[in-house]
């Protein structure tokens, strides 16, 4: 671990309730208010916990752990096969230096931190079916809505 990698776990993460029913819940059907509304919902939790968790904001810091809380919401023989069972060992997330950004972090703005997290979320859950569905909803919202486009992942210079 470096310096400051932070060890967690499900227990540590808020609200992540939420973000299951976030997606088990996300239906078709459902109006494009209420589909935004989930979609926003998740990044806002994810960014909470960024944030409680004290952690650097450098957007590849962030995916890391929006993949890590994906990891965790797998069903265990989905987790294992993918990821060894170990969600957070692979490549943890880092914390602020004495409240402080590192100064190579890379700090996007707060709607495309959210954005980036709640794809890479979606991502790596794509690995359990239960997911899917909500997955194909809220991909499609983002398409729609062009929430992440080839500029965002252009690195700064």
């Amino acid at each position: 671990m470096k310096a400051h990698d932070i060890s967690l776990m499900l227990a540590d993460i808020a609200m992540v309730g939420q973000i299951e029913y976030a997606l088990l819940e996300c239906e078709e059907d459902l109006s494009e208010e209420e589909i935004g509304v989930r979609f926003w919902r998740i990044g806002d939790i994810l960014l909470a916990n960024a944030r409680i968790h004290d952690l650097d904001e450098d957007l590849m810091n962030l995916l890391c752990l929006s993949r890590c809380v994906a990891c965790e919401l797998l069903c265990e023989p989905m987790r294992t096969r993918h990821f060894h069972g170990k969600c957070w060992e692979f490549k943890p997330p880092y914390t602020r230096h004495h409240g402080n950004n590192d100064g190579s972090s890379d700090v996007r703005p707060v709607e495309t931190q959210k954005v980036g997290m709640v794809m890479n979320l979606l991502y790596f859950l794509r690995y359990d079916p239960v997911f899917v569905p909500g997955i194909k909803v809220l991909r499609a919202y983002h398409l729609r809505h062009d929430l992440w486009t080839a500029a965002d992942v252009i690195w700064r210079e």
